[in-house]
């Protein structure tokens, strides 16, 4: 974590001087996959620092902080540059990154742990190199059900959220909203993620984790569907309502990313946790990529509104299937320190 981080203070300060966009676009490339190599190893930290009985707190507080982060930043980023220069944006990004490297050095390394691991996979008659992790990591998610069933369905929740994220903007113009009311609305998502994090982290302990995931799908799902129905006219251009359904968007995508992280963490054991968080990711930002192209294909032939409108019934179809197939002794409330295969 603290390597991705100086890297990518590195490449934050190289935008200063980059010469033309095809520099800048490989600079935020190269930044970017640093940033995919730093998640998984958050999320394995925070596996091996937080005890298991406040673990769902602390994926709570670690989303709050990326929420956060995503409504201060470009309120933040805005200020900077309307009183200054784009430069000046990517230095007080860098410097961001080295204050990031510089609270994780006092953390603990874990050293003793991955020497304990070399020394059982040597026993073991394996190597700790890239693709024996893999391969490992692959076979057991395939055979960890609950694991698979979840990778499947974040995948597709994030699918669906990117099937229409580009069209947004498309869809506040048909509805009749200026530029200002979009980021209005725009900061009304984060604000309900916000919140709903603030909610799990408060009573997320009496709830079951599974049945709040895909039920807050379902719910994501009806309000994605009614605002495809408001781009089609057939729900009042309010401010306020639409605000508040917003608001709501967030609050639910906070519960399904939130109860995903959990669930991961507490069916992986501590010294997978890296290589599954790193499946999960891989296959969260294959759909991610795939979604935006046929998004827009849909829109050609559905209009922006009818987008929004197939993209929430799947979730809602999502969300009642997986509640549906999985397997009842894990929608069950449970003790977490039970084993789900």
């Amino acid at each position: 974590m603290v390597v991705c981080d100086l890297l990518r203070a590195l490449f934050a300060f190289c935008l200063v001087v980059a010469p033309n966009a095809y520099v800048v676009l490989l600079l935020v490339i190269v930044k970017g996959i640093f940033h995919a190599l730093f998640d998984p190893a958050r999320q394995s930290a925070i596996k091996v620092f937080v005890p298991e009985d406040i673990l769902l707190q602390a994926n709570a507080i670690s989303q709050f902080s990326v929420n956060f982060s995503k409504v201060l930043g470009p309120a933040l980023g805005g200020i900077v540059l309307a009183d200054s220069t784009p430069q000046t944006a990517f230095v007080i990004d860098g410097i961001s990154f080295l204050l990031s490297a510089f609270i994780l050095i006092y953390l603990p390394s874990g050293k003793q742990r991955a020497i304990t691991q070399d020394a059982e996979c040597q026993q073991k008659g394996t190597t700790t190199n890239f693709w024996n992790e893999l391969k490992e990591g692959i076979a057991y998610v395939v055979k960890t059900h609950i694991l698979l069933l979840l990778m499947i369905f974040n995948g597709a929740v994030f699918f669906n959220l990117f099937l229409f994220d580009s069209l947004s903007v498309l869809l506040a113009k048909g509805m009749g909203f200026t530029e200002t009311q979009f980021a209005f609305f725009t900061s009304a998502v984060g604000l309900g993620s916000i919140v709903g994090t603030l909610i799990i982290a408060r009573y997320g302990n009496q709830l079951n984790q599974v049945l709040m995931m895909t039920f807050s799908a379902v719910f994501l799902g009806f309000f994605i569907a009614i605002t495809g129905l408001g781009s089609l006219q057939y729900v009042p251009s309010w401010l306020s309502l639409w605000f508040a359904i917003w608001l709501l968007i967030g609050a639910c995508i906070a519960f399904i990313t939130v109860s995903y992280g959990y669930l991961l963490q507490v069916s992986t054991p501590e010294h997978m946790m890296g290589r599954v968080s790193s499946i999960g990711n891989a296959i969260i930002n294959g759909f991610i990529v795939i979604a935006p192209a046929i998004g827009a294909f849909l829109a050609g032939l559905f209009q922006v509104g009818g987008v929004f409108f197939l993209s929430g019934c799947a979730m809602i179809l999502l969300g009642a299937a997986t509640a549906y197939f999985t397997p009842q002794a894990i929608k069950t409330k449970r003790s977490i320190d039970q084993p789900w295969s």
